[in-house]
């Protein structure tokens, strides 16, 4: 059984503003080793359409609107970022975090 490694809403939200660090641990990580969970993926699209609902201007919502369908073209990706069950799914795999 290999390690999964499971990010967390923190470190997903790191890799998606192109922090160094994690993009360098990550590349370390084999893409089939790599997973988010529903949760983070929910947090983040939550969070997004909050955002686009408190704009106060049509700037800052299409700003936001493009952010939101960033995150979904990226959860989208399910060959590169399966997403996760979190609880038993994630023990049984002996997922970790990063």
């Amino acid at each position: 059984m290999s390690t999964l490694y499971v990010l967390d809403t923190d470190h997903l939200s790191l890799l998606q503003r192109g922090h160094p660090h994690v993009i360098a641990r990550l590349a370390a990580i084999p893409v089939v080793q790599r997973a988010v969970t529903i949760i983070s993926a929910d947090e983040q699209l939550q969070g997004r359409l909050a955002v686009i609902r408190r704009a106060k201007t049509q700037t800052d919502a299409a700003r936001t609107y493009e952010r939101l369908r960033e995150a979904i073209q990226f959860f989208a990706d399910d060959n590169r970022w399966p997403i996760e069950w979190p609880g038993v799914t994630l023990l049984e795999r002996g997922a970790v975090g990063l």
